[in-house]
Protein backbone atom coordinates (compact mmCIF):
# COMPACT_ATOMS: atom_id res chain seq x y z
CA UNK A 1 0.00 0.00 0.00
CA UNK A 2 1.44 3.02 -0.94
CA UNK A 3 1.69 6.07 1.64
CA UNK A 4 0.50 9.61 1.20
CA UNK A 5 4.18 10.95 0.75
CA UNK A 6 4.22 8.68 -2.47
CA UNK A 7 0.55 9.76 -3.55
CA UNK A 8 1.55 12.95 -3.31
CA UNK A 9 5.20 12.24 -5.65
CA UNK A 10 2.47 11.15 -8.58
CA UNK A 11 -0.57 14.50 -7.67
CA UNK A 12 2.83 16.97 -8.36
CA UNK A 13 3.62 15.58 -11.61
CA UNK A 14 2.06 17.80 -14.69
CA UNK A 15 -0.96 16.78 -15.82
CA UNK A 16 -1.85 16.58 -19.42
CA UNK A 17 -5.02 18.53 -19.01
CA UNK A 18 -4.44 21.49 -17.20
CA UNK A 19 -4.56 24.24 -19.48
CA UNK A 20 -0.96 25.80 -17.91
CA UNK A 21 0.72 22.99 -19.06
CA UNK A 22 -0.64 22.90 -22.41
CA UNK A 23 -0.29 26.63 -23.23
CA UNK A 24 3.75 26.23 -21.71
CA UNK A 25 4.34 22.99 -24.01
CA UNK A 26 2.73 24.68 -27.05
CA UNK A 27 4.94 28.08 -26.64
CA UNK A 28 8.34 25.58 -26.23
CA UNK A 29 7.21 24.27 -29.44
CA UNK A 30 7.20 26.73 -31.12
CA UNK A 31 10.61 28.72 -29.48
CA UNK A 32 12.69 26.02 -29.02
CA UNK A 33 11.72 23.53 -31.83
CA UNK A 34 11.08 26.52 -34.67
CA UNK A 35 14.02 25.17 -36.81
CA UNK A 36 15.06 21.74 -38.26
CA UNK A 37 18.58 21.59 -36.42
CA UNK A 38 16.42 21.92 -32.85
CA UNK A 39 13.76 18.88 -34.12
CA UNK A 40 16.74 16.94 -35.01
CA UNK A 41 19.07 17.60 -31.44
CA UNK A 42 15.93 16.92 -29.03
CA UNK A 43 14.90 13.72 -31.25
CA UNK A 44 18.84 12.71 -30.45
CA UNK A 45 18.58 13.54 -26.95
CA UNK A 46 15.21 11.72 -26.37
CA UNK A 47 16.84 9.11 -27.50
CA UNK A 48 19.82 9.57 -25.34
CA UNK A 49 17.06 9.67 -22.05
CA UNK A 50 15.10 6.70 -23.43
CA UNK A 51 18.18 4.13 -23.35
CA UNK A 52 19.26 5.49 -19.81
CA UNK A 53 15.91 5.08 -18.53
CA UNK A 54 15.73 1.63 -19.89
CA UNK A 55 18.62 0.39 -18.57
CA UNK A 56 18.05 2.14 -15.13
CA UNK A 57 15.00 0.10 -14.53
CA UNK A 58 16.69 -2.84 -15.43
CA UNK A 59 19.34 -2.21 -12.59
CA UNK A 60 18.01 -0.88 -9.96
CA UNK A 61 19.36 -2.78 -7.88
CA UNK A 62 22.70 -1.88 -9.04
CA UNK A 63 22.98 2.42 -8.30
CA UNK A 64 26.51 2.57 -8.82
CA UNK A 65 26.18 1.44 -12.55
CA UNK A 66 23.55 3.44 -12.65
CA UNK A 67 25.42 6.65 -11.28
CA UNK A 68 27.94 5.28 -14.23
CA UNK A 69 25.30 5.48 -17.10
CA UNK A 70 24.18 9.08 -15.74
CA UNK A 71 28.09 10.20 -15.60
CA UNK A 72 27.81 9.18 -19.25
CA UNK A 73 24.70 10.32 -20.26
CA UNK A 74 25.03 14.01 -19.18
CA UNK A 75 28.50 14.28 -21.05
CA UNK A 76 26.19 13.17 -24.52
CA UNK A 77 23.50 15.26 -23.82
CA UNK A 78 26.04 18.49 -23.30
CA UNK A 79 27.51 17.50 -26.62
CA UNK A 80 24.54 17.03 -28.46
CA UNK A 81 23.40 19.88 -27.42
CA UNK A 82 26.09 21.99 -28.21
CA UNK A 83 26.23 23.97 -25.31
CA UNK A 84 28.88 27.09 -24.89
CA UNK A 85 28.70 30.00 -22.33
CA UNK A 86 28.96 33.14 -24.11
CA UNK A 87 28.63 35.47 -20.87
CA UNK A 88 30.79 35.76 -17.83
CA UNK A 89 32.90 32.83 -18.05
CA UNK A 90 35.40 35.21 -16.58
CA UNK A 91 33.41 34.57 -13.18
CA UNK A 92 34.50 30.50 -12.62
CA UNK A 93 38.05 32.03 -12.44
CA UNK A 94 37.36 32.75 -8.36
CA UNK A 95 34.89 29.51 -8.05
CA UNK A 96 37.73 26.47 -9.44
CA UNK A 97 37.37 24.01 -6.58
CA UNK A 98 35.21 25.40 -4.37
CA UNK A 99 31.87 24.66 -2.97
CA UNK A 100 28.84 26.41 -4.81
CA UNK A 101 25.17 26.59 -5.58
CA UNK A 102 24.09 27.63 -9.09
CA UNK A 103 20.28 29.12 -9.34
CA UNK A 104 18.98 28.58 -12.97
CA UNK A 105 15.95 29.26 -14.27
CA UNK A 106 13.80 26.25 -14.55
CA UNK A 107 13.21 25.85 -18.88
CA UNK A 108 10.80 23.53 -19.89
CA UNK A 109 12.67 21.51 -22.60
CA UNK A 110 12.14 18.72 -21.00
CA UNK A 111 8.53 18.62 -21.24
CA UNK A 112 9.66 18.51 -25.01
CA UNK A 113 10.84 14.94 -24.83
CA UNK A 114 8.95 12.75 -22.21
CA UNK A 115 9.81 9.04 -21.99
CA UNK A 116 6.64 7.51 -22.70
CA UNK A 117 5.46 4.51 -20.80
CA UNK A 118 1.65 4.20 -21.59
CA UNK A 119 2.52 0.40 -22.01
CA UNK A 120 4.03 0.14 -18.32
CA UNK A 121 6.94 -1.37 -19.66
CA UNK A 122 8.74 0.39 -17.20
CA UNK A 123 8.04 -0.12 -13.40
CA UNK A 124 5.94 3.42 -12.62
CA UNK A 125 2.84 4.25 -12.64
CA UNK A 126 2.67 6.98 -15.20
CA UNK A 127 1.94 6.99 -19.03
CA UNK A 128 4.77 9.48 -19.28
CA UNK A 129 7.35 11.10 -17.29
CA UNK A 130 10.26 14.28 -17.72
CA UNK A 131 13.38 12.97 -18.21
CA UNK A 132 15.36 14.77 -15.48
CA UNK A 133 18.75 14.67 -16.94
CA UNK A 134 18.14 17.30 -19.59
CA UNK A 135 17.33 19.99 -16.86
CA UNK A 136 20.81 20.74 -15.88
CA UNK A 137 22.85 18.69 -18.27
CA UNK A 138 23.83 21.95 -19.98
CA UNK A 139 25.56 23.01 -16.54
CA UNK A 140 27.85 20.46 -17.03
CA UNK A 141 29.52 22.83 -19.16
CA UNK A 142 30.00 25.04 -15.94
CA UNK A 143 31.20 22.14 -13.69
CA UNK A 144 33.87 20.88 -15.98
CA UNK A 145 35.00 24.16 -16.34
CA UNK A 146 35.63 24.20 -12.39
CA UNK A 147 36.25 20.65 -11.64
CA UNK A 148 33.27 20.35 -10.05
CA UNK A 149 30.63 17.67 -9.36
CA UNK A 150 27.20 18.71 -10.45
CA UNK A 151 23.87 17.85 -8.37
CA UNK A 152 20.71 18.82 -8.89
CA UNK A 153 18.35 20.00 -6.15
CA UNK A 154 14.68 18.38 -7.25
CA UNK A 155 10.85 17.11 -6.22
CA UNK A 156 10.87 13.73 -5.26
CA UNK A 157 9.37 11.60 -8.19
CA UNK A 158 7.48 8.67 -7.94
CA UNK A 159 9.12 4.95 -6.91
CA UNK A 160 11.18 4.12 -9.01
CA UNK A 161 12.03 7.23 -10.47
CA UNK A 162 12.86 8.07 -7.12
CA UNK A 163 15.62 5.49 -6.38
CA UNK A 164 16.89 7.00 -10.10
CA UNK A 165 16.92 9.48 -8.77
CA UNK A 166 18.89 8.84 -5.70
CA UNK A 167 21.62 6.61 -7.70
CA UNK A 168 22.02 9.87 -9.99
CA UNK A 169 23.16 11.78 -6.44
CA UNK A 170 19.79 14.21 -6.77
CA UNK A 171 19.16 15.85 -3.84
CA UNK A 172 15.65 15.32 -3.55
CA UNK A 173 12.84 17.83 -1.87
CA UNK A 174 9.32 16.25 -0.44
CA UNK A 175 6.49 17.03 -1.83
CA UNK A 176 4.36 17.51 1.61
CA UNK A 177 5.73 17.97 5.45
CA UNK A 178 7.47 20.93 7.39
CA UNK A 179 10.95 21.13 7.85
CA UNK A 180 11.97 21.14 4.21
CA UNK A 181 14.37 23.66 4.09
CA UNK A 182 16.20 22.49 7.27
CA UNK A 183 16.02 19.31 5.87
CA UNK A 184 17.37 20.64 2.42
CA UNK A 185 19.88 22.29 4.40
CA UNK A 186 21.45 19.06 6.03
CA UNK A 187 21.62 17.45 2.59
CA UNK A 188 23.17 20.19 0.67
CA UNK A 189 25.91 20.09 3.89
CA UNK A 190 26.67 16.21 2.73
CA UNK A 191 27.08 16.85 -0.21
CA UNK A 192 29.98 19.39 0.14
CA UNK A 193 31.71 16.97 2.10
CA UNK A 194 32.62 15.17 -0.33
CA UNK A 195 34.57 16.73 -3.22
CA UNK A 196 33.75 20.18 -4.86
CA UNK A 197 30.30 20.33 -5.62
CA UNK A 198 27.87 22.84 -7.58
CA UNK A 199 24.63 22.03 -6.25
CA UNK A 200 21.71 23.27 -9.16
CA UNK A 201 18.41 24.81 -7.59
CA UNK A 202 15.58 26.01 -9.46
CA UNK A 203 13.86 28.98 -7.20
CA UNK A 204 11.13 29.42 -9.30
CA UNK A 205 9.76 25.85 -8.33
CA UNK A 206 8.65 25.07 -11.54
CA UNK A 207 8.57 25.41 -15.47
CA UNK A 208 9.49 29.15 -16.34
CA UNK A 209 6.69 30.45 -17.72
CA UNK A 210 3.89 27.92 -17.02
CA UNK A 211 2.17 29.69 -13.74
CA UNK A 212 2.45 32.86 -14.92
CA UNK A 213 1.38 32.13 -18.34
CA UNK A 214 4.09 33.29 -19.99
CA UNK A 215 6.72 32.31 -22.78
CA UNK A 216 9.61 29.80 -21.65
CA UNK A 217 11.99 32.65 -20.95
CA UNK A 218 9.43 34.91 -18.47
CA UNK A 219 10.85 33.87 -14.94
CA UNK A 220 8.02 33.09 -12.26
CA UNK A 221 8.07 34.99 -8.78
CA UNK A 222 11.41 33.60 -6.98
CA UNK A 223 11.22 31.44 -3.77
CA UNK A 224 13.64 32.34 -1.18
CA UNK A 225 14.66 29.05 -0.30
CA UNK A 226 17.59 29.10 -2.11
CA UNK A 227 19.52 32.06 -0.84
CA UNK A 228 18.24 30.63 2.82
CA UNK A 229 20.73 27.58 1.96
CA UNK A 230 23.66 29.64 0.53
CA UNK A 231 23.62 31.86 3.81
CA UNK A 232 23.10 28.71 6.39
CA UNK A 233 25.88 26.09 4.45
CA UNK A 234 28.29 29.48 3.80
CA UNK A 235 28.71 28.63 -0.11
CA UNK A 236 28.54 31.28 -2.80
CA UNK A 237 25.60 31.86 -5.12
CA UNK A 238 25.78 31.90 -9.40
CA UNK A 239 23.33 32.52 -11.30
CA UNK A 240 23.56 30.98 -14.73
CA UNK A 241 20.82 31.87 -17.30
CA UNK A 242 20.04 29.18 -20.02
CA UNK A 243 18.59 29.41 -23.56
CA UNK A 244 18.47 27.40 -26.61
CA UNK A 245 19.36 29.04 -29.65
CA UNK A 246 16.94 26.98 -32.35
CA UNK A 247 20.19 27.50 -34.47
CA UNK A 248 23.50 26.35 -32.50
CA UNK A 249 22.16 24.58 -28.96
CA UNK A 250 21.64 25.96 -25.63
CA UNK A 251 23.51 29.29 -24.68
CA UNK A 252 24.48 29.60 -20.81
CA UNK A 253 25.22 33.39 -19.12
CA UNK A 254 27.01 33.74 -15.52
CA UNK A 255 25.80 36.74 -13.53
CA UNK A 256 28.01 37.83 -10.54
CA UNK A 257 28.56 35.48 -7.84
CA UNK A 258 27.42 36.84 -4.57
CA UNK A 259 27.38 35.77 -0.96
CA UNK A 260 24.11 35.65 1.45
CA UNK A 261 24.81 37.06 4.52
CA UNK A 262 22.95 36.92 8.14
CA UNK A 263 22.34 40.62 7.61
CA UNK A 264 20.69 39.73 4.08
CA UNK A 265 18.10 37.02 5.66
CA UNK A 266 16.00 39.90 7.57
CA UNK A 267 15.30 41.46 3.26
CA UNK A 268 15.75 37.97 1.64
CA UNK A 269 12.67 37.78 -0.57
CA UNK A 270 13.62 41.44 -1.47
CA UNK A 271 17.29 39.65 -2.26
CA UNK A 272 15.27 36.72 -4.18
CA UNK A 273 13.20 39.86 -6.53
CA UNK A 274 16.80 41.49 -7.01
CA UNK A 275 18.13 38.27 -8.27
CA UNK A 276 15.08 37.34 -10.51
CA UNK A 277 14.98 40.55 -12.04
CA UNK A 278 18.73 40.73 -13.01
CA UNK A 279 18.08 37.10 -14.58
CA UNK A 280 15.06 37.93 -16.39
CA UNK A 281 16.76 41.23 -17.98
CA UNK A 282 19.88 38.77 -19.12
CA UNK A 283 17.42 36.36 -20.43
CA UNK A 284 15.56 38.91 -22.54
CA UNK A 285 18.72 40.02 -23.71
CA UNK A 286 19.57 36.86 -24.98
CA UNK A 287 16.10 36.47 -26.78
CA UNK A 288 16.45 39.75 -28.34
CA UNK A 289 20.34 38.89 -28.97
CA UNK A 290 18.73 35.86 -31.10
CA UNK A 291 15.36 36.95 -32.78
Amino acid sequence: METKSMDSTLSRQPQIDDPKEIAIITKLQDEVLSTQIAKKTFKKLHSFQQDFFTNAFENLDKPDHIMDEYIKLLEKLNNESSTQIVYGKEELTQLKKINIIIVTNHLGAIKLIPISNKDRTLDVNMDKFEPFPLRHAPLKKITDELGATLVETAVKLPRKLLDIQKACGVITVATLGVGKTETLIQDTQKKFLDSPTAIVMYPEGGTSGKRSEGGPYNLDPFHSGAFVVAQRTGVPIVPICQYFDPESGYKLSILEPFTVTQKDLGNIKDLARDMEQKMQNELDRLQLQNS
